[in-house]
């Protein structure tokens, strides 16, 4: 799989979730008969993706004013959740 780059805009594929205790997502893609567990940053950008397609800086701006961190370690973050919601066909370039 390649890299996550900073500019590719990203969007959810049609799915269905419920949300869990705490943070967590429960989310299928229709598409699919496996359900994913959203756990870590994935989902804030599940949610941030919600609103609709955002590239990759936009989702760590987001993140960066949502959490209290180095936004070093929130790119890192973000990128790991992409790479997840991506490998699990959650997302796809919009």
């Amino acid at each position: 799989m390649e890299a996550v780059e900073e500019t590719q805009p990203w969007r959810r594929r049609p799915s269905v979730e419920r949300r869990l205790v705490g943070a967590r997502r429960l989310v299928q893609p229709l598409a699919s008969e496996v359900a994913v567990v959203l756990a870590g940053s994935a989902p804030f950008i599940w949610d941030a993706l919600a609103a609709g397609p955002c590239t990759t800086t936009e989702l760590i701006d987001a993140a960066a004013g949502h959490y209290d961190d180095d936004r070093e370690a929130l790119a890192v973050g973000v990128h790991g959740a992409l790479e997840l919601l991506r490998a699990q066909r959650l997302i796809e370039s919009a």
